[in-house]
């Protein structure tokens, strides 16, 4: 797919934590009339795909097309269950990306990292969050609306694993989305897709749709890289993992020297994969020596993946990690307007006073098994990079 254009007349809304985000999805499922497209990477049985599927089954009911698509490896189980169901309503299409395929060895590692659900060419969501109990800890029963509760109002997530944050998103912006979802869909399914709706005029906002499609066709971290590169005033990360390419930490820790505020929040030891936090570690010092001001989020795991520029920002699945940038499709939504980036960094100061800063004298003080670590996962990661090459 080739390089979105920026466009304008958009309106972008930002969700934090689990209940902001079904709330969001209750309201754009609930409002389909004609199709809905989802496309996920993790998908998990339990209370919320319960949820979520009994809004589709409702909403295929009222005759709109559902096409469902999932990645093969991050669904897979539920993939078969859905497969294999002789009940499926005639309405509901399911395609897996990639199914698995033990003789094409190299060719399993490709996945579709995407989040995704477009209703009807009018609204989408768009956001690093996965359909499962550890997203959606509070999942209301199957066919029952989501309780009004803001982020601000139940303080660490109320008990959930992993925090997250999503956009929803209105205009013409959203003719790439419909474009991005229809070339996955295709080589996924000989299923054949609704025409396409033209969207209206959503709000006053810039935005552009960005895309990953795997070795060489990062659009994210290009983009990113020149904001990184022209930025004057600050520059705010958020990323569940970050064991990141040469060429952003030297962006990085340049941005940091010409003045630049650089800050970025990591998970702790909280993280679904300690291991990548060891190996991310073994950067830090070069980092802080930069100027670069680190920190590891305590409460929970943070799987949010924000990038603010200035006036600039990014929101969706793009981690800073090797594994996305030579194998994953990603997507992620860059907005241009200074009222959006600042309720952005707003959510990021909140996550900054709940973590720990990272200093060159903890990392003095870190014990024998800490070091160990960091030396063993960095030789880990150093070893996926050849291989990944």
């Amino acid at each position: 797919m080739d390089r979105c254009k920026v466009v304008g007349d958009n309106a972008f809304s930002f969700y934090i934590g689990h209940m902001e985000i079904l709330q969001a999805l209750h309201q754009a499922l609930s409002s389909a009339r004609h199709y809905i497209f989802i496309e996920m990477y993790l998908v998990e049985r339990g209370r919320a795909f319960q949820w979520v599927y009994a809004l589709l089954e409702e909403a295929s009911n009222r005759g709109v097309q559902v096409f469902l698509l999932l990645d093969d490896f991050g669904s897979r189980p539920v993939l078969r269950d859905l497969f294999l169901s002789h009940a499926l309503p005639a309405n509901i299409h399911v395609a897996a990306y990639n199914p698995i395929n033990y003789r094409r060895w190299t060719r399993n590692f490709n996945r579709d990292h995407r989040k995704l659900v477009l209703v009807d060419g009018e609204v989408a969501l768009v956001g690093g969050f996965g359909i499962t109990d550890d997203f959606f800890p509070q999942t209301p029963d199957p066919g029952e609306p989501v309780p009004e509760m803001a982020y601000e109002s139940i303080g660490d997530e109320a008990g959930a694993a992993w925090l997250d944050v999503a956009v929803t998103i209105s205009g013409p912006v959203l003719t790439d989305w419909d474009r991005g979802f229809r070339e996955v869909w295709r080589e996924s399914s000989e299923t054949i897709l609704p025409l396409g709706r033209t969207a209206a005029k959503g709000g006053e906002m810039t935005g552009r749709a960005a895309f990953g499609w795997g070795w060489r066709k990062q659009d994210i971290v290009r983009e990113l890289l020149r904001r990184i590169k022209r930025s004057h005033g600050s520059l705010q990360i958020i990323t569940p993992y970050f064991v990141t390419s040469w060429r952003v930490r030297r962006a990085l820790r340049w941005a940091a020297r010409k003045g630049v505020k650089v800050q970025i929040i990591v998970p702790g030891l909280t993280s679904d994969h300690p291991g990548v936090t060891y190996a991310a570690r073994r950067h830090y010092r070069s980092l802080l020596r930069a100027g670069v001001a680190l920190y590891e989020y305590q409460p929970t795991f943070i799987h949010a993946k924000v990038y603010i520029c200035d006036d600039w920002c990014s929101v969706g699945s793009f981690n800073l990690d090797h594994w996305t940038y030579r194998w994953n499709l990603e997507a992620n939504q860059e907005v241009w307007n200074a009222e959006f980036a600042t309720q952005v960094a707003g959510f990021f100061e909140q996550c900054r006073k709940k973590s720990r800063a990272v200093t060159l004298d903890s990392l003095n003080r870190m014990g024998w098994y800490g070091r160990l670590m960091v030396y063993l996962m960095g030789k880990l990661d150093e070893l996926l990079i050849r291989f990944l090459r």
